[in-house]
């Protein structure tokens, strides 16, 4: 919770603020190529969205952008910017995966983005994570900007995708990246998000959890 300790002045377990500074500023601790993956894989609906970003070249947490047009009287924002060789990614993030999301909020965002690299001409997006209603991209069209598309995801995805990395035969992680790993599962369980696993997935022998307790678990709803 550098981050938001050092330019919110908050470190409270469970608020946005320092929930949003403790994955994104271990997220951004991992290879290029991961944290674009990790961000890919937790979005719902990818349609139209690139699977490869380049290098992260420069990363803000909560920066101040030209509210010019936004209505609002100082500044506009976001809670993290990302920028990505071949892509902006401006960060909008709610403290829960129920409910916040405001799209004029999200207008807000995208106008001073605008105020401050409409001469880039670099593609961009913002990410809606957590306090979404639906997981449906939406595009927003305002005047004198170059048109943006909201994508989506929850903490819980995000969680799920990056306790995933452990177990791609496909991706060899470093030792390093593996301690990445658990901090950030570790983080996300300060923060209240909880991995959960099925049943029928769960080793029993290791646990030495009998068949005869499992069959009984799976009966108590009939009492």
């Amino acid at each position: 919770m550098i981050h938001s300790s050092i330019v919110k002045n908050n470190d409270e377990l469970g608020k946005e603020d320092p929930k949003t500074s403790t994955v994104f500023e271990n997220l951004i601790l991992f290879p290029d190529e991961t944290i674009w993956d990790v961000i890919y894989e937790s979005i719902t609906y990818k349609e139209n969205l690139q699977d490869n970003v380049g290098t992260l070249n420069e990363y803000f947490f909560w920066p101040k952008w030209d509210s010019t047009g936004t209505g609002n009287l100082n500044y506009v924002e976001p809670d993290v910017f990302l920028r990505f060789e071949k892509l902006d990614v401006i960060i909008e993030a709610k403290r829960s995966d129920e409910s916040g999301q405001d799209d004029k909020e999200w207008s807000r965002e995208i106008r001073a983005y605008n105020n401050e690299y409409l001469k880039d001409k670099k593609p961009y997006i913002l990410l809606s994570v957590g306090g979404n209603d639906n997981m449906t991209p939406e595009g927003i069209v305002i005047k004198g900007c170059r048109k943006a598309t909201v994508y989506k995801c929850s903490w819980l995805s995000i969680l799920i995708t990056i306790d995933r990395l452990k177990k791609n035969p496909d991706k060899k992680i470093e030792r390093q990246q593996l301690r990445l790993i658990d901090n950030l599962i570790l983080g996300f369980e300060s923060h209240g998000v909880l991995l959960f696993h099925w049943m029928n997935t769960i080793p029993f022998d290791r646990y030495k959890i009998s068949h005869q307790s499992l069959n009984t678990i799976n009966n108590s709803h009939k009492y």
